[in-house]
């Protein structure tokens, strides 16, 4: 009797052990994990804006169109661009558009590789000095942004970087 006793003691303690140890193992594993509650797909943003007022002649891109760096996305008709550059009161060269020899519009250009995400001027649209016209998210600059709900014991194991 005493011999099934101690089988059954030892049997105990060695099954204690057991859950013990694989408790600890599936604690450490689920605590060392930090799950995200809401993620998010961001890139770098260009804005493309008129640096003068005027109305949009010419609409060569919409939401969703892949663009390279350079390709002529509108064209913005100003008065008060045209006469300026046409008594040669404007140094071309710092400008952050193109102009149409022709007829003294604005072409609003891409500034990088991307893909127009929103257009907030249309084709015949009136835009004031400084108006963003479009954005484009940047070409191999995505990015994920997450939101994560922590312990206070979860910020000591966060590092830089």
């Amino acid at each position: 009797m005493k011999f099934f006793t101690r089988v059954r003691f030892i049997a105990g303690i060695l099954l204690t052990v057991v859950i013990v140890g694989m408790l600890t193992l599936y604690l450490n594993s689920i605590m060392s994990v930090a799950r995200s509650y809401r993620a998010e797909l961001a890139a770098d943003t260009l804005t493309v804006g008129a640096d003068y007022a005027g109305q949009i002649v010419k609409q060569n891109v919409g939401e969703g169109d892949t663009v390279k760096k350079g390709q002529a996305l509108f064209s913005v008709r100003s008065s008060q661009f045209a006469d300026s550059y046409k008594k040669n009161e404007i140094n071309t060269s710092g400008l952050n558009f193109t102009v149409d020899t022709t007829n003294g519009d604005m072409i609003l250009t891409a500034g990088a590789n991307g893909v127009i995400q929103k257009i907030t001027a249309q084709n015949g649209s009136y835009v004031s000095a400084g108006t963003t016209v479009a954005s484009i998210d940047k070409s191999d600059s995505a990015y994920v942004i997450g939101r994560y709900r922590l312990a206070p014991p979860d910020y000591s194991r966060i590092q830089k970087g």
